[in-house]
């Protein structure tokens, strides 16, 4: 909202003509690389916290959800989800340059590269590719909710701009108001999609290792070892709690 507010802002820089041609450009580059950068980390956050949270309410459903865990265990990755994911939209442009259809493929074949980073800790080209593995168990259950995650939010975007009554309204030479709307109301929008688009991948990855009978013992192991003490003080403390309970059982 911060990045949309200040192309905002720099539309009417325009408009009174207080920028040149080449000032103008340099900014509005530069301005449109932070937004890209900042909506590709905001993605990758809530993704990734959305995954973490659907698949250990599906492994282990009797642990208590706590953000402090899953960023934790979202930290050292995010590097990994958001270079991947990048890769990934990278990928699906220069195969679109290729008629399109290899375009088409890699794109369905990257649908679980979210879980898979998060979930199983790989990145690149070994995520995709066991993107890939996951996808050929329920190739059409993946296209489906590939759908859903393009057309919901294109669906419930033009609802909110008609029920809203948007209109173009020109600011002379910078981008018309109706766009920087636009682009305020899809981030709002996406705000609220993301978990449930999130949440869709993330039980499309569970279902497609359950089709390839994998089992889920290495994840709970996972939960368990994220929620264990990082310091010995903390596991002094656990050890006492749990031996003083165990004496008054007895």
């Amino acid at each position: 909202m911060l990045v949309v507010g200040l192309l905002l802002f720099y539309d009417v820089l325009l408009r009174k003509h207080l920028l040149t041609k080449l000032t103008g450009g340099i900014i509005g580059g530069l301005l449109a690389i932070v937004m890209f950068i900042a909506q590709l980390i905001a993605t990758s956050v809530v993704t990734g916290v959305s995954i973490w949270f659907v698949v250990q309410l599906a492994v282990a459903p009797l642990r208590p959800l706590k953000l402090r865990y899953a960023l934790r265990t979202l930290k050292p990755r995010l590097k990994r989800l958001t270079t991947t994911s990048l890769r990934v939209v990278i990928g699906i442009f220069l195969r679109m340059c290729l008629l399109i259809v290899p375009g088409v493929l890699y794109f369905i074949n990257s649908a679980l590269v979210s879980p898979v980073v998060v979930m199983e800790n790989l990145r690149g080209k070994a995520a995709v590719h066991r993107s890939k593995e996951l996808v050929k168990r329920a190739r059409p259950t993946v296209i489906a909710v590939l759908l859903i995650h393009l057309l919901l939010p294109q669906v419930i975007g033009g609802l909110f701009a008609a029920a809203f009554g948007v209109s173009q309204h020109k600011m002379g030479e910078g981008t018309t108001i109706t766009v920087r709307i636009g682009e305020l109301l899809s981030t709002l929008i996406n705000v609220f999609l993301l978990p449930l688009l999130a949440t869709l991948s993330a039980l499309l990855y569970l279902k497609a290792r359950q089709l390839g009978g994998e089992r889920f013992n290495q994840m709970l192991d996972q939960f368990q070892s994220e929620e264990a003490p990082r310091t010995k003080w903390q596991q002094r403390m656990r050890e006492r709690l749990n031996s003083s309970g165990a004496t008054r059982s007895a």
